[in-house]
Order: C-alpha cells, then structure tokens, then sequence
C-alpha cells in the first residue's frame, strides 16, 4: 500500500507536469513559428468560406440555376465547390502544426483531406457540366441551329457518370491505396447481370441511339408514329413525350419509335385536311360541277400558293344513302394543332356561305318511305274480321 501510495504522491504528479511542460515548451519552440504563420492564414480562410457559403444562402445563387448569362451560370456552379475546398484547406493549414507532431495522425488526416479535396473538384466539374449543359440545351432549343437537344442530355450524362467513376477511382488507389480493379470488375459483371434481366432498358437505350443517329424527329416537331400523332416535348434516355391534339401526353419507348414508320409532319410544313360535302339527289350534273368549281374557289392557295404536289384534289365520290357526297382533299400550311383549328373553321364558314349564295342544297339524313300504288303492281290489301 506504501508503494501505491508513494505513485500518488505530490513528488510524482509534480515530475509528470514538468516532463510533459517540458515536452510543451519543446514543441512550441519548434512549431511557434509554423504555428504564428499558419494558424492566421488557416482561420482567413476558414472565415472566407463561411462567409461567402453565408452569402450565397442569402442571394439564392450556386445553385445552378438557369437564371443569368452563361459566364453567370458557370461561375454558380463553381462557387459552392470552389468555397468548400478552401474551408477544407483552412481547416487543415489551421491544424496542420498540431497534426504534424503526431505522426499516426498526420498521414490518416493528410488521405481524408486529399479525398475530401477530391470529391470537391468532382463536385466542381459535375456543376461546370451542367451549366454547360444547359447553356447547350438552350442553344438547341434554338430553330436556327441543327443540334439536337439528345446529344447533349446523352453526353451530360455520360460526363457525369465519367467524372464520379473517376473521383472514386482515384480515392479508392491514388489516395488510400486500394486495389479498385476486382471492385470494377464485379460491378461490371454485375451490370452485365442487371443489364440481362432488363431487356426492355437495354432496347430503349438502343433505341435512342438509333434516333441520336437517324435523327427523324426533334423537339418541337409534329410526328406521327403509328397512331399518334403530336408534338414531341422531351425525348428522353427510355422514352419520348408526345403531346397530341387532344392535350393528352403520350410516352413512346424508344424501342417502339425504332422500330416504326414514323412521320414528321413537320418536315413537310403541311397537315393533310381531307372533308365531304353532300347535296341533295334532286341535283343536277350542272349543279355538281358547279359545287366543285365553288370548292375549289376556296381551298386553292388558301393561306398562300399551293406548292404542285399539295394541289387540292376535289371529286364526286360516292352516291351515299342521303346525299350525293364531294370529297375534298386538301393540306393545311401549318403543323400545329391550334392553327389548323382555325383553319379548318375558316374553311367551313366559308363553303356554307357560299354554298348558299350559290343556291347549292346541301342534305342531311333523312329516310324517305314509298307506299307503292303502281299500275303494274296494285297494292293489295286485306281485311280479316276479328
């Protein structure tokens, strides 16, 4: 007991405090300087950081957003990333003298920043990819320009999972000494897996290449593929958002859109009209050629010349069970749904105003029942007393 207490003596617990006072004074004669030097510039910009990430939690910009110039929009996309990697650095010159001193931690502190430090710049260069992106995508968007707004979703994309591939790849080896290749491979094998179990993913991404490639449409055309008919949105990595005259949305797989007849209305400027007119039975052959005359005062070169393949073609076409019809078929100079409304409503005021101003009759159904009363086949009729 004497000798336990003979550790827990004043003398003892006063040698401890010098030793390590000593060990103190040591150290601070080797690191002042580093320290009087470092812990200043560590601390500005520490300080830097947080107030400009203060900043712009205030004004709202660093998002990304599409609002501003292009420069604007890079420079928001940067600053985020850019004032989070000088905090990290002035946290690690703040601490640096400290760390330095112990050596277990130095090395393990000195990985962690170079990581962090990593994932910044990856962070950095996913937002300079999507503000570049955008600055692209409005570009495309222009009608000017023959760039396709698909490329640059698809080669966003592909940068983005390039840059996270990379950054993870360079921790994992350059940083911490991992051995990431069996990790790639596995996940290779295990995308292949995926990839197998998910045929319909894997056509729609073909098929997207196919229409990269082939380019039949772009945004803002009217297509038609199969039995819709619309104006393509978005197309997309799976597929693509067709909005149809009747303000519906139709999503197409992509694969579908491979493999079928698709038609760009847009292409050609015009929208193929084609209505019937019918007459009374009590017209004349005089009075139909003088329907088609007045039809054709109508439509030729409606809203501009006729180009020679989209002539207006007009005909009697059938002796239907009321009327005596006239087909018209005719193209409308536009390829969007609300202009060739209007068109339409045009046209038809007019064929019933002249119409009538030519004394043509136009019918309607009607059933007529003859009660026969011919001199070659008397009607007969019986009475039965009941």
């Amino acid at each position: 007991m004497a000798a336990d207490y003979d550790w827990f003596s004043n003398s003892a617990i006063v040698g401890d405090l010098a030793a390590d006072a000593a060990v103190l004074l040591e150290w601070w004669h080797h690191e002042s300087g580093a320290l009087l030097r470092m812990l200043p510039v560590g601390a500005a910009l520490l300080l830097l950081a947080i107030a400009g990430w203060l900043r712009l939690g205030r004004t709202g910009s660093g998002g990304g957003s599409s609002s501003g110039g292009r420069g604007a929009r890079v420079l928001a996309a940067l600053a985020r990333p850019a004032l989070a990697a000088v905090g990290m650095v002035g946290v690690f010159i703040f601490l640096a003298p400290v760390l330095r001193s112990l050596p277990e931690l130095h090395s393990g502190n000195l990985k962690l920043f170079l990581a962090l430090l990593t994932l910044c710049v990856a962070w950095g260069a996913i937002g300079l990819v999507s503000a570049l992106g955008r600055n692209m995508a409005s570009y495309a968007k222009r009608g000017d320009v023959n760039f396709d707004i698909l490329i640059v979703d698809i080669t966003r994309k592909l940068l983005k999972i390039a840059i996270v591939t990379a950054a993870l790849f360079f921790i994992g080896s350059g940083v911490f000494g991992i051995n990431v290749l069996p990790l790639l491979t596995g996940a290779g094998v295990a995308g292949l897996a995926v990839a197998f179990a998910s045929k319909e993913t894997l056509s729609n991404f073909f098929g997207t290449l196919v229409i990269v490639a082939d380019r039949p449409f772009r945004c803002g055309d009217m297509v038609r593929v199969g039995e819709v008919t619309g104006i393509v949105e978005n197309i997309g990595m799976r597929s693509t958002r067709v909005r149809t005259g009747e303000e519906t949305v139709v999503l197409i797989p992509n694969s579908r859109i491979e493999s079928a007849d698709i038609e760009n209305i847009s292409m050609r400027g015009v929208m193929r009209f084609a209505f019937s007119v019918g007459l009374v039975y009590s017209s004349t052959a005089a009075d139909l050629e003088r329907a088609e005359k007045t039809l054709h005062s109508i439509v030729d070169d409606f809203n501009g010349r006729d180009q020679e393949r989209y002539k207006p073609r007009i005909f009697v076409d059938a002796l239907g069970d009321s009327s005596i019809d006239i087909k018209c078929i005719m193209w409308l100079k536009t390829s969007d749904f609300k202009q060739e409304e209007i068109m339409r409503g045009d046209i038809n005021r007019r064929i019933i105003d002249r119409f009538a101003a030519e004394k043509l009759e136009m019918a309607y159904n009607t059933v007529s029942n003859y009660l026969g009363n011919e001199s070659d086949r008397p009607l007969r009729v019986r009475l039965e007393r009941i």
